[in-house]
């Protein structure tokens, strides 16, 4: 499945996620995954997870 294959290249990326567009995910599949929280928009580009985002803010 899409999304599985995203996640883990999420995970596996860390915090230097690459771009949306190279998630391999449809406009409709991202738009699913967002909506159920399983990922968080940050900006046009990119999407973390959201225990990735939760890390990187928590250090700043």
């Amino acid at each position: 499945e899409a999304w599985n294959a995203a996640e883990t290249l999420l995970r596996e990326a860390d915090l230097a996620v690459p771009r949306r567009g190279e998630l391999g995910l449809d406009r409709e599949q991202l738009h699913v995954v967002v909506r159920e929280g399983r990922l968080v928009e940050v900006s046009g580009d990119f999407v973390y997870l959201p225990e990735t985002l939760e890390r990187l803010v928590e250090g700043v």
